[in-house]
């Protein structure tokens, strides 16, 4: 099974609902197909469910590398800007 019909299986298409829950076995897909440290996956799995299925849902990388670490931090930092503008903006 690929990283993105595990994600369909388990989020039933992508749906962005912030009740949708990111299984353990998504997570642990998806640290293996874009391996990272320790700290990196940390931060992934503590961040709000709706923003770890936009990381899975959305991260791509130009070129193959042995450690995706810094990478992930940096789309996880992007996700969780985009989730505090959105509700920000929906507060106004």
């Amino acid at each position: 099974m690929s990283l993105e019909e595990a994600r369909v299986a388990v989020l039933g298409g992508g749906n962005a609902d912030s009740s949708v829950q990111v299984s353990p076995e998504s997570m642990d897909l998806f640290r293996v197909k874009y391996p990272m440290d320790d700290r990196a996956f940390e931060y992934l799995t503590s961040s709000p469910q709706d923003v770890q299925e936009r990381v899975l849902s959305t991260f791509k990388v130009d070129q193959e590398q042995d450690d995706y670490s810094r990478a992930i931090t940096g789309h996880v930092k992007f996700c969780m800007r985009r989730r505090r503008d959105a509700s920000s903006s929906m507060v106004e």
